[in-house]
């Protein structure tokens, strides 16, 4: 049984809104600080968003009425790769680092969802440079290093 998208929608939004919540309740931090309640309200927030497209996307179908051309469900092979993607990740962060772990893996997934090779290169290599910047610099968590090459990063 699938649930129609604009239900789901309107349970993940609850979830969100129930998340929040409890992540406001969390104890601050100094003023001027990250507190703990930040990375929970950051979630609940992306929920919350994926949850408004759910339930717009289901009325924009009433709207468009566009013909889809069947093609066969590659749904088990997409998991598939995705499950591979995260072991190769557990295996690889140590001893490859967090850069020639994730770009390559981020790289791989948006392909698998139809982006263009090109783009998704671009997307991978700033998204994990990004992502890379605001662990270390901002946020100040070390991330694996990997080979000294990578080091400076």
């Amino acid at each position: 049984m699938r649930m129609p998208d604009h239900v789901l929608g309107a349970v993940l939004f609850a979830a969100a809104a129930a998340y929040a919540a409890m992540a406001i309740n969390l104890p601050g931090g100094s003023p001027g600080e990250y507190g703990p309640e930040l990375f929970p309200l950051l979630i609940a927030g992306g929920v919350a968003l994926s949850s408004i497209v759910l339930m717009a996307r289901r009325f924009r179908s009433k709207l468009v009425q566009a013909s889809e051309v069947e093609r066969p469900s590659r749904n088990w092979f997409n998991g598939a790769v995705v499950c591979g993607v995260v072991v190769y990740s557990i295996f690889a962060l140590p001893v490859l680092g967090f850069v020639l772990t994730i770009g390559p893996a981020l790289m791989m997934i948006l392909v698998l969802l139809g982006v263009r090779l090109r783009n998704a290169v671009m997307i991978g290599i700033a998204a994990t440079l990004a992502i890379e910047f605001a662990f270390r610099n901002v946020l100040q968590v070390p991330l694996p290093t990997g080979p000294g090459l990578w080091g400076f990063i």
